[in-house]
């Protein structure tokens, strides 16, 4: 074959002496029409950012995509032609705002909707219409018990969790706020360590009641406080997930297993932590909608503490449909 001849492969000529990113074959196509350009997009998707077949979405979403936003449509013909990738590469639309467009991604955007159309967040930021007593069984101590309006929990557990008790009262207290102010600082990481049983859960969920953040457990106990969405990727998923390995001993492949391990692993770390911010970005917008007060810190975490207030957990659903969803992250 003369050099410089094509090879056509479907509808996709390739240049063998091309050279550049996916050199081997660098499609020869129209991209002046919403396939081309669509077909263009799949072989970026493949050849260039290498990601994964099943999070690739088919020509005619990519079609959808371009007909509706001409400024990328124009992006990929500039691609092509100039064979440069750095337009593409920095599209928000493409990769940090796939949520919106990708069929991968339905199940996501079901999950959205769900949490969109209930009134639970804006519920639970208003107080104490979702924040229910839990209730002693009939005993002498049951009115004490009673007045002490101990927080229930979901599902309804035998045991008060006395870990509620007073959720926020810390900040009353100057002592007690500077103890958390060392904690929650800004200086850097910090990990708190000290016995079992001594308080550092107490002082977590303290603080943040006075500073935004996320709770995540790594195991759920009888209190059932907090998602399983870590719980459940720590004992189950993980070790479900192809190409992970639960024992790897030293040996022949043992860099390229432990890698394909740590792939796996931030896949789902990522999943977990995403599904916290797309949860907490609606709070924060019913919060604005409201008028924005230090108080929904605390109820933020509230939410945290019983997801299950929602039908089904939102964030362990939202992290289970975006690993099954095979995007990159």
């Amino acid at each position: 074959m003369n050099p410089g001849q094509g090879t056509r492969v479907g509808k996709t000529v390739q240049r063998d002496e091309d050279s550049g990113p996916g050199s081997s074959s660098f499609p020869v196509l129209d991209v002046n029409t919403l396939e081309g350009g669509a077909e263009f997009l799949i072989w970026y998707f493949r050849n260039v950012r290498k990601e994964h077949p099943y999070g690739r979405p088919s020509n005619s979403s990519y079609q959808s995509l371009l007909s509706a936003h001409p400024i990328l449509f124009q992006d990929v013909k500039n691609a092509y032609d100039k064979r440069d990738f750095s337009r593409l590469d920095s599209s928000d639309l493409l990769h940090r705002h796939r949520l919106s467009w990708s069929p991968q991604l339905e199940a996501t955007r079901q999950n959205l909707q769900k949490i969109d159309g209930s009134n639970t967040i804006a519920k639970m930021l208003s107080g104490e219409e979702l924040r229910e007593m839990w209730t002693a069984p009939t005993s002498a101590a049951a009115s004490h018990i009673q007045t002490l309006r101990i927080p229930r929990c979901l599902p309804n557990t035998s045991v008060p969790p006395v870990i509620l008790l007073e959720l926020g009262g810390f900040q009353n207290d100057p002592l007690l706020t500077e103890r958390i102010n060392g904690i929650f600082t800004q200086k850097g990481h910090t990990f708190l360590v000290n016995v079992s049983g001594s308080g550092k859960t107490k002082l977590l969920f303290e603080g943040l009641c006075m500073h935004w953040g996320f709770y995540l457990t790594s195991a759920l106990d009888s209190s059932y406080l907090g998602s399983g969405d870590l719980h459940n990727c720590l004992r189950y998923a993980l070790g479900h997930t192809y190409g992970w390995e639960v024992h790897v001993s030293f040996g022949d492949g043992y860099r390229a297993l432990v890698e394909k391990n740590i792939m796996i692993a931030s896949r789902h770390f990522s999943a977990i932590l995403y599904a916290r911010l797309l949860v907490f970005k609606r709070v924060i917008q019913q919060a604005l909608s409201q008028g924005l007060k230090h108080e929904h810190k605390q109820r933020w975490l509230e939410l945290q503490l019983q997801p299950r207030l929602f039908d089904p957990d939102p964030f362990g659903s939202l992290y289970s449909s975006l690993v099954r969803a095979f995007v990159e992250e």
